[in-house]
């Protein structure tokens, strides 16, 4: 193929460049949504010690439902430990 040489390098350059391009953009995209991520668990966090204030651990259960409803992908963890919570917190 020395007569197609020209055309094999710059395609396989081409194609090298295009896939290096779409790895920085999933890293990008990957980084972006960890962070996301990470906002959101402190978000919740925060509620979740909020919620230490509430007495009644019936009314901590129709919180962390609350916060299921309204779509927390971690919801379930919250409810779980405010099941494990005592009444008076010393925080």
């Amino acid at each position: 193929p020395g007569d197609r040489h020209k055309e094999v390098h710059d395609q396989y350059y081409r194609l090298q460049d295009e896939f290096f391009y779409n790895i920085n953009i999933y890293k990008e995209l990957k980084d972006h949504d960890l962070k996301v991520n990470q906002k959101k668990k402190e978000d919740l966090i925060a509620k979740a010690k909020a919620m230490t204030a509430v007495e009644s651990l019936k009314d901590r259960q129709k919180e962390a439902v609350r916060f299921k409803n309204n779509g927390s992908m971690w919801a379930l963890l919250l409810v779980k430990i405010t099941r494990k919570w005592p009444t008076n917190s010393s925080e």
